[in-house]
């Protein structure tokens, strides 16, 4: 893939140059990129589908009340299973910077 974009660079449009060499390093960091935006997509649609909001985030203020106990109960289930999926080498405080990096909305 990162090899076709940097063949067509000049044709797609894109300013500068690319480099015409995908390096094992350059995939491995487009696997994780992508890996991670999948993720923070599902986590998106989860919430959107758990809460009944808007996949913003959105929530109309007659539900506020309603929503926000659900919202910070999925936030805490959340915190914890990353404490638990790291348990070897994430300490709760760490696994709370981790959750508010992947989190996608303001509330916490």
């Amino acid at each position: 893939m990162f090899s076709e974009i940097a063949r067509n660079w000049k044709d797609l449009g894109y300013p500068g140059r690319s480099d015409d060499r995908e390096t094992p390093a350059d995939a491995e960091a487009l696997r994780v990129r992508l890996d991670k935006t999948r993720a923070a997509q599902r986590l998106r649609e989860h919430l959107s589908q758990r809460l009944g909001c808007d996949s913003d985030g959105w929530v109309p203020i007659e539900r506020w009340v309603e929503v926000l106990p659900r919202y910070r109960e999925e936030y805490r289930r959340f915190v914890g299973a990353l404490v638990e999926e790291g348990s070897d080498t994430m300490d709760k405080e760490s696994a709370t910077r981790e959750a508010d990096a992947l989190w996608p909305f303001d509330q916490r």
